[in-house]
């Protein structure tokens, strides 16, 4: 029987901070014979438009149930949107909606109808709970825990060091100063959490341990979760990595310090004095690879400066060309 009461389901959701090892942990998860895991960041949680674009702002409810398993089933996020602005849709897609509008022709609300759709898809994979990974959920735990009252979190986090390097791999368009704020803003988060009445409903991972020690990592996610630990978890490879093949096994130790051959020293030491105190409150200590304050701060910070306005004005102005 599937349910679509959100008090009634236990799904397992995954935040944190990006470039934290998130798409691995999910990967992890769903090997799992119990844990199906939603492919794609689905933001269902996020009333912000700019992160969730709004697509599920629709009054129809067979377009809602399209949208959401949409967004459930395509490859990654960027086709999601290419097929929200086609309207052209996998045939998977079409026919998984047709099914679940026909087991459930009166609209639900839409939190109802995530689940059961969520559930729908783990019960049609053999599997009774479901995962969803989107690392800006670390600030809706208090609204998803309101909604889905047994639901667990496993919350990521990872250096700031090696997250902005990962990230600026990943992305020329960031700019470091953005980059240390939204890994300053995530860790206060962490940190608050740490210490809320909520706690037992969360496990605090750092991707350092999940990489040196795996096995001890995933039995204790297991038994937060209360479900069985599987070695088939185990066996998974590099995901969304954009310095390795994806063909590699995914705990790669060289991946923990390779952040000292990226970053230059003037980076490294802007990026270690702007997020002192909260990178010191989750251990990640100083380096040895240092310049002179003083010389960061006339020249380096400046430019970072100037680099990070400028890169703001040309994403404002894509943005408002691609809505013109």
């Amino acid at each position: 029987m599937l349910l679509t009461k959100c008090d009634q389901s236990e799904p397992v959701f995954i935040c944190g901070e990006g470039r934290s090892g998130t798409k691995l942990l999910r990967d992890i998860i769903s090997k799992n014979s119990n844990l199906f895991a939603l492919n794609t960041e689905t933001y269902f949680a996020v009333e912000n438009k700019f992160r969730n674009s709004g697509i599920y702002n629709s009054a129809d409810y067979g377009q809602l149930v399209l949208r959401i398993f949409t967004t459930m089933l395509a490859r990654n996020k960027k086709q999601a949107e290419q097929m929200f602005k086609t309207q052209i849709y996998e045939d998977q897609i079409q026919q998984v909606t047709k099914d679940f509008l026909t087991k459930f022709p009166e609209a639900l609300s839409f939190f109802e109808c995530f689940n059961a759709c969520a559930l729908y898809l783990s019960q049609q994979n053999h599997k009774q709970r479901w995962v969803e990974k989107t690392p800006y959920h670390i600030y809706e735990i208090e609204k998803l825990i309101n909604i889905f009252p047994n639901a667990k979190f496993i919350v990521v986090y990872r250096d700031p060091r090696a997250v902005i390097a990962s990230w600026l791999k990943k992305d020329l368009d960031k700019s470091i100063l953005g980059l240390i704020w939204s890994w300053n803003k995530v860790t206060s988060r962490i940190l608050s959490m740490q210490k809320s009445a909520l706690r037992s409903k969360i496990i605090f991972l750092s991707y350092e341990t999940l990489i040196q020690e795996p096995e001890t990592a995933v039995r204790a996610i297991c038994k937060f979760l209360n479900e069985e630990f599987q070695s088939e978890m185990l066996d998974v490879a590099v995901v969304n990595s954009k310095f390795e093949d994806n063909s590699k096994k995914g705990f790669d130790l060289s991946t923990l310090e390779r952040w000292k051959n990226i970053l230059s020293p003037n980076q490294i030491t802007l990026i270690e004095f702007l997020t002192q105190q909260n990178r010191k409150s989750l251990n990640y200590l100083d380096s040895h690879k240092k310049t002179s304050l003083f010389f960061v701060f006339l020249i380096a910070l400046p430019i970072e400066i100037l680099s990070f306005f400028l890169k703001k004005c040309t994403k404002l102005i894509k943005w408002f060309n691609a809505k013109s």
